[in-house]
């Protein structure tokens, strides 16, 4: 990949998450997710060239999952739950995948793609990191990734309606996400086009 910018990187590694994915039966959007995340990312103050890195950060995170076995990804049942260990590697295998580029957006995606799944609570994974200690940008990940996966279809579920997915955001708040960040997505509600 010599000679490529870093956008023409993440513009590729996002084709290959949203059609492996999609593969999968998980209709994952990259470009809503970067959208989405970069523009919660200027509300919580960050400036324009790093919201746009949280953005790309956002639409990758889940690269790790094309590490991860077909059937599991593919299941529409409930898994076991050594197969829920497994699956949770993919933030390991993202973040290893992600660090080899030596770009500064890649650092910022190497370390969402690990911390993505931390909770307010202490009770992610894979590291249990409270609170403020998950960064920023996985922070602002997560807020996003939860909207977005609700409102797609998945193969062990339906998906939600637009207020059922707020509902569930605003139960989250405080304990798996951050509540400034959930409340900043919901009072700016119109300005992201979330579905009404």
């Amino acid at each position: 990949m010599q000679g490529c910018e870093p956008e023409q990187i993440f513009d590729m590694l996002e084709g290959i998450i949203e059609s492996s994915l999609a593969y999968c039966g998980f209709y994952k959007s990259p470009a809503r997710l970067r959208e989405l995340a970069r523009d919660l990312a200027v509300l919580a103050g960050l400036d324009d060239e790093h919201a746009m890195a949280v953005g790309r950060a956002t639409a990758v995170c889940d690269l790790g999952m094309m590490g991860m076995p077909h059937e599991l990804l593919s299941r529409d049942g409930p898994l076991r739950a050594t197969e829920r260990e497994v699956l949770q590697q993919h933030t390991i295998v993202g973040q290893d995948l992600l660090a080899g580029v030596d770009h500064p957006s890649f650092q910022i995606a190497a370390t969402v793609a690990a911390t993505h799944h931390e909770r307010m609570d202490g009770g992610g994974y894979p590291n249990g990191i409270p609170g403020e200690d998950i960064c920023i940008e996985a922070r602002i990940t997560a807020v996003v990734s939860i909207y977005v996966a609700l409102t797609q279809p998945r193969p062990f579920r339906t998906m939600r309606s637009h207020a059922e997915a707020i509902e569930l955001l605003r139960s989250l708040a405080g304990t798996h996400l951050d509540a400034t960040l959930v409340e900043l997505l919901l009072q700016n509600e119109e300005r992201f086009h979330l579905q009404g």
